[in-house]
């Protein structure tokens, strides 16, 4: 059995579009962020050639609030962390 931990960086290209349908006023943005990623996982030997593996990870990216539509109080709030589970299952060749 292999009991891991990974610390490290990634990143997230974001684009979003948002449009008031009854005044048609829009917004548009879009940018790149980074932020730190930890996760861990265990591997475990089925036979001597397969293995099964789970893994979760946890990219924490800033957190954004901003206007909806130009012109109104109203605000949007994201939170940006991302948050992946994998299964696995691994054949090793001799």
């Amino acid at each position: 059995m292999l009991v891991y931990v990974k610390i490290g960086g990634g990143w997230v290209r974001n684009e979003a579009s948002i449009a008031n349908l009854t005044t048609g006023a829009s917004v548009t943005a879009s940018g790149t962020n980074g932020g730190w990623l930890v996760g861990g996982g265990v591997e475990y030997a089925l036979t001597p050639n397969w293995t099964g593996k789970v893994e979760f990870d946890i990219l924490t990216l800033a957190d954004q609030t901003g206007p909806v539509i130009i012109g109104r109080p109203d605000t949007f709030n994201l939170d940006r962390d991302v948050r992946t589970t994998r299964f696995g299952i691994n054949y090793k060749f001799n």
